[in-house]
């Protein structure tokens, strides 16, 4: 059961607390990895950890208790509220003196899916039973790249690159938009999971950009682009269009 206090804690004693507990269920799943790296072992996965964000449509989002990845890659995680989620993969602190293991720098990308069907935008919808995944990581990420300039050719590195899934009803849902930063030179280079994007270069973007009404307003001048597993798309940009 999940408890929620309705009110604030304070060090003052509370009367009149309400405590209303609520079902809750698991996300269930199996890690496998595909590509050229070297698999993960049973010790590598020591140096692995699954993190659950629960989604709320805003870049606020909440974390919640790791799972921790067993010797045959699966994992079970604690119970959860309903809600919108998205799992990540991510290592913790390695031995004293050693590096991490390779296949944390290398496998990413991933792809989850219920029963062989892939989630758009890798989210999770869980209500009051467990739900079992299928988590996969590649070697080979899709690349968007290439140069950032102004209406008279110039290349520019101030302005911030921002791509969003072209599935607009992914947005309310709390799929993750991204940012990405021109080096110097004023070329930027995009890893991310295959799929349709709106990619657009903005110097002056709303300050919460990522809401809803906020992201509207910045890909009217946005490109849409399409990359597929492990491909590599350029595409220009130009600010003050």
């Amino acid at each position: 059961m999940w408890a929620e206090l309705p009110v604030d804690v304070a060090d003052e004693p509370v009367d009149n607390l309400a405590l209303v507990l609520r079902p809750t269920a698991r996300i269930l799943g199996r890690i496998s990895f595909e590509g050229a790296t070297v698999q993960p072992s049973a010790e590598d996965l020591r140096f692995a950890t699954v993190v659950v964000r629960r989604l709320s449509g805003s870049i606020e989002n909440k974390y919640f208790p790791v799972a921790r990845v067993e010797e045959d890659r699966s994992f079970t995680t604690a119970g959860l509220p309903p809600g919108t989620y998205t799992l990540l993969l991510l290592p913790v602190t390695a031995e004293r003196g050693k590096p991490y293991p390779e296949w944390t720098r290398t496998l990413t990308s991933p792809v989850i899916s219920i029963d062989g069907k892939v989630l758009p935008g890798a989210l999770i919808d869980l209500g009051s039973t467990d739900v079992s995944v299928a988590v996969n990581l590649n070697d080979k990420p899709s690349h968007i790249s290439g140069a950032v300039r102004d209406v008279t050719g110039k290349m520019r590195s101030d302005p911030s690159v921002f791509i969003v899934s072209s599935d607009r009803s992914l947005w309310s849902r709390g799929a993750s938009p991204y940012v990405f930063y021109p080096d110097r030179h004023g070329t930027y280079d995009a890893r991310l999971p295959a799929g349709e994007y709106l990619v657009v270069a903005s110097v002056d973007a709303p300050a919460q950009w990522w809401e809803v009404s906020a992201l509207e307003r910045l890909v009217r001048t946005a490109v849409r682009v399409r990359v597929g597993d492990g491909e590599k798309k350029n595409q220009d940009l130009t600010i003050g269009k």
